[in-house]
């Protein structure tokens, strides 16, 4: 399956294949664009997310199937470092699992592996319920006061993204929305294998995200065999944005590292 992507940076330096979080766009990833310019970068849009109009519904299984494509295709070397976050770590793990051969590196940020209160919201509430919920927020985001407050909760803090960030939700129905969250957040992931991938991998994750994706950056920390943790200071599940700086140098220094240790590390 085909994906639309963009690339920037050196065309002919190491690949990095950006993968974003669930009902967002590629774009989201402006914050590393630049400080990444020395690599060979490329963002994509998942099935349904973004520009990408194919008809193929999204999945965690298509969506890394898609990205495995772009890299043989693309990628310098027919391999690709991978930098996830949230839905796209998922991706990202799925990618390593069966194709690890195209996989150099992968950085893995703000992985959701165990349930939290949404998603148990979303297991015990009628589906109608939900959908009206969202329909409710879609209302709300006529306002520019709502606009404004759910692009600062998502961490987009400049106006030409927040003005993305709110078209993007706009645009989507609230029916689309439950289905992708659904498929993002309650899908259970099969790690098996994974025990034994030798994938370089940094696990990333905010000082003061919520407990249970803290917890799962715990959980794949004791999974993986070949991986550093990183716990970014005072980080939220922004921190890609709003902690850029921090999550920034903690890649680029893992990245530029001739050898890599298994500590515990905050910055």
């Amino acid at each position: 399956m085909k994906l639309h992507f963009k690339e920037s940076g050196n065309r002919h330096a190491e690949t990095v294949v950006f993968i974003h979080a669930c009902a967002v766009g590629s774009w989201t990833w402006y914050a590393q664009l630049d400080a990444f310019k020395d690599y060979h970068c490329i963002t994509v849009d998942l099935p349904e997310h973004g520009r990408d109009h194919h008809d193929q519904k999204f999945t965690i299984a298509a969506a890394a199937e898609g990205v495995a494509e772009i890299i043989r295709l693309h990628a310098n070397g027919g391999k690709a470092c991978l930098i996830g976050h949230e839905v796209g770590s998922k991706i990202a793990l799925e990618v390593m699992k069966r194709n690890e051969k195209l996989v150099s590196r992968a950085v893995i940020s703000s992985v959701v592996l165990r349930n939290g209160a949404e998603a148990k919201m979303h297991k015990v509430l009628p589906r109608s319920v939900i959908v009206g919920v969202f329909l409710l927020k879609k209302l709300a985001l006529k306002t520019k006061g709502f606009q404004r407050i759910s692009a600062r909760a998502y961490g987009v803090m400049e106006p030409e993204y927040a003005e993305v960030f709110v078209e993007e939700a706009k645009n989507h129905s609230a029916d689309w929305l439950v289905r992708i969250i659904q498929e993002g957040y309650l899908t259970p992931v099969n790690l098996n294998g994974l025990e034994k991938n030798q994938t370089p991998t940094l696990i990333l994750v905010g000082e003061k995200e919520p407990e249970q994706i803290r917890g799962s950056a715990d959980d794949l920390y004791q999974l993986l065999p070949n991986r550093v943790k990183t716990v970014i200071k005072d980080g939220l599940h922004s921190h890609p944005r709003l902690q850029r700086a921090q999550f920034n140098q903690a890649v680029l220094e893992w990245l530029h590292a001739e050898q890599r240790d298994h500590t515990l590390r905050i910055i």
